[in-house]
């Protein structure tokens, strides 16, 4: 579904596009517009497939939205088990730093788009209405961004400028993110060193058997430290005076495979097991019921 409507998307474009070119850039008109009033016109022809390549879009949209509401995503905290105070009878750990990490993560998904829609609309509405440019889709054959009361809008014409804008926008966008990219370092991994430092892991499901692991245990043990303290290791590690982040570094004694692996990696992609499959879906479940439990007891309080 999402293959074909690509293709004809591009198929209409590079159609609409060879009409454009032939009839409004060139000395001389080379190819002149569709007829509109045969019976069943080329227009009505591209309208039917414009629909149906729209809904075929926004049935792989519900779909990916779909598929990334099913991803598990799990905090791993790493650090040690501790009475949090003095009247405490049980160790536990202190959950601000899951808490933050989760909340990054979460502000992770928007930092990481390349494009964004408002910015696109934003600048498409610009120059389609504010300049004008929507009058060059008009079918006289002059190529003139003024208005002209008299003159229609051509289908095709105003398909391919319209696109042609839009990804126009997205290019120049994407080519400043790239160049940003060149002088400061990603967003992710400045979230892969802060889940470092904060001592917390990060396994993200996206399919039953297949995922992500971010390996964020800290190569000093506990994070939940004074400042002074965290700033102390972190200077340590920068003289290499302590083991690497790598998972293999910190959970691996064979040497051979170490050095294998690279020193600062901390994102991998993992294929889970059938047992591990089924062990982490029986604690979910078990995490799901104790929750859906305990809801619907602060609901009785009310």
């Amino acid at each position: 579904m999402d293959w074909w409507a690509t293709v004809v998307y591009w198929l209409c474009f590079v159609i609409c596009g060879w009409w454009f070119i032939a009839y409004k850039m060139f000395d001389h008109v080379m190819l002149l517009l569709p007829s509109t009033v045969d019976v069943v016109s080329l227009y009505d022809i591209f309208t039917v497939i414009f629909i149906i390549m729209l809904i075929f879009k926004t049935l792989v949209i519900v779909q990916k939205v779909l598929e990334q509401a099913s991803i598990d995503v799990m905090l791993i905290d790493n650090e040690p088990e501790k009475k949090i105070a003095a009247m405490d009878t049980e160790k536990s750990v202190i959950t601000w730093r899951s808490i933050y990490i989760g909340n990054e993560f979460n502000e992770l998904q928007s930092e990481k788009r390349t494009i964004h829609p408002t910015t696109t609309l934003i600048w498409f509405g610009f120059l389609w209405v504010g300049v004008g440019w929507k009058n060059i889709s008009q079918t006289n054959p002059d190529f003139s961004i003024l208005d002209n009361e008299l003159q229609p809008y051509n289908m095709f014409l105003k398909f391919f400028l319209a696109s042609f804008l839009i990804w126009c926008i997205a290019i120049v966008q994407y080519l400043l993110v790239y160049i940003n990219h060149r002088f400061e370092e990603p967003v992710v991994n400045q979230f892969t060193d802060l889940c470092s430092v904060a001592n917390i892991s990060i396994l993200i499901r996206t399919d039953k058997i297949h995922g992500y692991y971010i390996h964020g245990q800290a190569p000093w043990g506990a994070s939940d430290k004074p400042m002074s303290w965290l700033k102390q290791e972190l200077d340590k590690e920068g003289r290499g005076l302590m083991s690497t982040r790598s998972y293999y570094d910190s959970n691996d004694n064979n040497p051979a495979r170490i050095a294998q692996q690279d020193e600062k990696m901390t994102t991998y992609a993992v294929y889970f097991t059938y047992e591990f499959v089924k062990s982490y879906d029986k604690s979910r479940n078990e995490l799901l019921e104790k929750f859906a439990i305990s809801k619907k007891k602060d609901a009785s309080k009310i």
